[in-house]
């Protein structure tokens, strides 16, 4: 709902010539002195404020003002009723919207015409000026419709206005005219001192803009409130923010100190908010520029303005808008990005920005786990930072397409994190291979997603790379293979404990190994037939005693038992069930310690007394035949019973 509100104005002005006293009757732009006929503009913007002020008076007050240099005078604003300049009276505005003439209570006509945009200025929702001293209007149309005038020398014509100075130059014959007093009176009435009033139709705006000069004054005075109008004893927290000028018009005549004061308080519209941020005053910009409340928009002109200050004060800010500190980080003034780089909830996005200017620290301070996952794209394309591609890297969440773009990057330390990814893609892989650097080739070679085709690959490279992939569960068989037949001893130890290696590559192992490493791995698998077999024939003596001790086959027994080493012979002469044969023949061994372990056998013994029966049956043979037959039948009695 609308209401009615009206402002009484009385202002005075002294002239600048002549010093004598001015009286403005209406809301003029300028005025004639009626003492020496000289022009006077007539500033009314600057007495917005006092005007403000008067409509904060409660009902029937007044505010008045002096005012000295750059011009003098006087100006009045009382909360009343327009007064009629004859009787005195206060013009009645009811129906006022409507009218289109107006009477005093006794009849006496009263100027009434539009507001214009200075009106609407000063009052916001004004519409109608009335009680000013002269017809405003009629001197309009005399001003614009010149007069003529005769020159006294020539009789050419001179053209008259109220712009026209009193001593008019003729255009014919240049000779200097006095324009006559009756005719200068008519076109420069003298103005009577008498106040005129400004009458408005106030919505929710302009009421708006109204409770909040309240609020100004509050400001002015530091705290200090007191209630200004009836029914204003307290305004409340949530104000609408309906579109007008309404606002804009309540800050007018504040100055820098008083807005930034303004901009501080916590409920003030977000309309107000948008208009103090947009103000030529610095303070009041920087003191938007801290309000808990800014939305994103206004942070982001801000963050663009010309002052420093402004910006450092948006800097100050606990929670800073990323849209408005990526426009900060686009700023040339070196402090702005020093102060900036300080913040610790910079997006990648500024981070990098910074570090385009020297200040890599933001970047060198985040993780991968800082990163977002939206920004890595962004992140992997800054070609100039590593530290922006080294944190892609070693992001959990990075795409196989990124990953794919980083195997084949520049740097070292990148490609090395590429290489440790949890997600490394097949192709990925294949090209960080291709690069050949032993480094990325050994951070691969220890991943468990290796494909055999890879792991192929990194064998053939030799060294440790070869030991690595021959040390994996998922080693291919062919591998193994191929490590059985190496002359390395580490290598081939590597093949003995895999226990995917094939049986044959293992008989191979048998023959090749001299290693104690990998003869220990060799002993240590589980025994097959072909491994038994192999090891009676092995290079290595302590396989083929190895062999002897697992319990050879007869026919890897006899091998064995004529092994040219005497430690091979002697673990089989010790056995417990060696074959007589075999006994008998180490019996005649050239080791006496084979010898010896053979002794105690019974098929040792058995020959040992058949062959000493031998012996003394000869012996008594050729006694006997010496010495008749009664003794060589004596002897042969003899040697039957000691051998039983």
């Amino acid at each position: 709902m609308r209401q009615v509100e009206s402002i009484s104005l009385t202002l005075n002005l002294a002239c600048s010539n002549c010093h004598q006293a001015i009286h403005v009757p209406g809301l003029l732009g300028r005025v004639v002195c009626p003492h020496c006929a000289t022009h006077a503009k007539v500033d009314w913007d600057k007495f917005g404020s006092i005007v403000r002020e008067g409509l904060l008076k409660r009902p029937g007050r007044s505010q008045s003002y002096q005012f000295f240099g750059g011009g003098e005078g006087s100006i009045d604003a009382a909360h009343t009723l327009p007064r009629c300049s004859e009787c005195k009276v206060g013009i009645p505005l009811t129906g006022i919207e409507d009218a289109d003439e107006l009477t005093c209570a006794k009849g006496h006509p009263i100027s009434i015409r539009k507001a214009n945009a200075l009106a609407g200025r000063l009052v916001p929702g004004a519409l109608w000026i009335v009680g000013e001293g002269v017809n405003v209007d009629a001197a309009e149309q005399r001003e614009q419709a010149p007069i003529l005038l005769n020159c006294n020398a020539c009789a050419g014509d001179l053209h008259l206005d109220g712009d026209t100075d009193r001593n008019l130059t003729c255009t014919y014959c240049s000779s200097l005219n006095v324009i006559p007093d009756a005719l200068w009176i008519r076109l420069h009435p003298e103005l009577r001192p008498r106040g005129f009033g400004i009458v408005a139709s106030w919505g929710p705006d302009e009421q708006q803009g109204f409770e909040l000069s309240c609020r100004m004054v509050d400001v002015k005075r530091q705290g200090k409130r007191k209630p200004l109008v009836e029914g204003e004893a307290k305004v409340t927290a949530q104000w609408p923010v309906p579109p007008g000028d309404g606002l804009a018009w309540a800050c007018t005549g504040m100055d820098a100190n008083e807005l930034a004061r303004l901009a501080k308080i916590v409920d003030i519209p977000a309309r107000l908010v948008a208009i103090l941020a947009a103000e030529r005053a610095t303070l009041a910009r920087m003191a938007v520029a801290g309000r808990p409340d800014l939305p994103v928009d206004l942070q982001v002109q801000l963050a663009a303005d010309a002052k420093r200050s402004v910006r450092s004060a948006l800097l100050e800010r606990e929670v800073l808008a990323p849209a408005a500190a990526l426009i900060l980080a686009k700023s040339d003034d070196d402090r702005t990005l020093d102060h900036l780089a300080k913040r610790k909830e910079l997006s990648p996005a500024i981070r990098i920005s910074l570090a385009r200017t020297g200040r890599a620290g933001p970047l060198e301070a985040m993780t991968a786990a800082d990163v977002d996952s939206a920004d890595l794209a962004m992140l992997a394309a800054a070609e100039d930072l590593d530290l922006a591609r080294r944190l892609v890297a070693e992001h959990p969440l990075t795409t196989a397409f990124l990953l794919d773009a980083l195997a084949s990057d520049p740097q070292l330390a990148i490609r090395e994190a590429v290489a440790k990814h949890p997600a490394l893609p097949r192709a990925a892989m294949q090209k960080l291979l291709d690069g050949e650097d032993p480094q990325i080739a050994r951070t691969i070679a220890w991943r468990d997603d290796v494909p055999d085709t890879l792991l192929t690959r990194l064998a053939k490279l030799g060294g440790e790379l070869q030991k690595r992939v021959l040390q994996r569960e998922n080693c291919p068989p062919i591998l193994l293979d191929e490590a059985s037949g190496s002359d390395q001893a580490e290598v081939q130890e590597l093949a003995a404990l895999h226990v995917e290696t094939s049986e044959e590559a293992i008989v191979k192992l048998v023959h090749r190994a001299t290693a104690p490493a990998v003869i220990a791995a060799l002993l240590a698998r589980v025994p097959f037939p072909a491994l038994d077999r192999a090891l009676a024939t092995a290079t290595s003596p302590d396989l083929r005693l190895a062999a002897v001790r697992r319990g050879p086959a007869p026919e890897q027994l006899e091998v064995l038992a004529t092994d040219k080493y005497k430690r091979v012979r002697r673990a089989v002469a010790q056995l417990s069930d060696l074959p007589g044969g075999l006994a008998v023949a180490l019996s005649t061994d050239r080791d006496h310690g084979v010898r010896k372990e053979v002794k105690g056998h019974p098929a040792v013994i058995q020959r040992g007394r058949i062959r000493m029966a031998a012996t003394v049956g000869i012996t008594v043979l050729l006694v006997g035949c010496a010495g008749g037959t009664v003794s060589v039948l004596a002897g042969l009695a003899w040697a039957s019973g000691l051998f039983g």
